[in-house]
């Protein structure tokens, strides 16, 4: 009889020992499904992506919604770190930065473009007579310096159109989902 009595003891301690081990258990499961996931841009490996975090303790992971982009040494500090709610109000905040960053840039290379643009026509020119001759090496990088050059007087010949008023920004954000771009924009406009 003293064998049941120790035995019923030994079951109760390890009841006793379970029932908080499974509480913080069901405490855990019950965190991760109640903390909601935040949406925060890295760069990583000179890449941008959005990720999705969930408490800080899992694993982080990647949007389907922006995909990693290689961005180099840009500077997206603004964004890096922040939390968003939704992907769409991290989305939107990147968009907002990029429109920024990109008009900006433009405008320190309009001076730097003018120079420039002159002495390329010079050494396109310069590269051709080379050929002509056959010197050796001379006309490796013809194509990719008139290809430069086309663009910016491209560039030249459209802006008298934003100047009377049509200037639109040349990137629209998109709403994508996880099957990939439905065309659409994240105000629900066709493209």
């Amino acid at each position: 009889m003293e064998e049941g009595h120790v035995y019923k003891n030994v079951l109760g301690r390890r009841v006793i020992i379970a029932i908080p081990i499974i509480f913080m258990v069901m405490a855990a499961i019950f965190l991760l499904m109640v903390v909601p996931s935040r949406y925060e841009f890295k760069v990583t490996k000179g890449h941008l992506g959005l990720w999705i975090t969930s408490g800080g303790w899992l694993n982080d992971q990647q949007s389907k919604v922006f995909g990693s982009v290689p961005v180099g040494n840009a500077d997206f500090g603004n964004l890096l770190g922040r939390s968003f709610e939704t992907e769409t109000e991290a989305l939107k905040a990147l968009s907002s930065l990029t429109t920024t960053g990109t008009r900006d840039r433009q405008e320190k290379l309009i001076p730097l473009e003018k120079q420039i643009a002159g002495l390329y026509t010079d050494l396109v020119a310069y590269h051709r007579v080379a050929k002509e001759l056959d010197l050796p090496g001379k006309d490796d990088n013809v194509k990719g310096l008139q290809d430069w050059l086309n663009y910016y007087m491209a560039k030249l010949a459209s802006e008298p159109k934003k100047a009377a008023g049509s200037e639109t920004f040349p990137y629209e954000l998109l709403d994508r989902s996880s099957e990939g771009t439905t065309g659409k924009t994240l105000e629900g406009k066709k493209k």
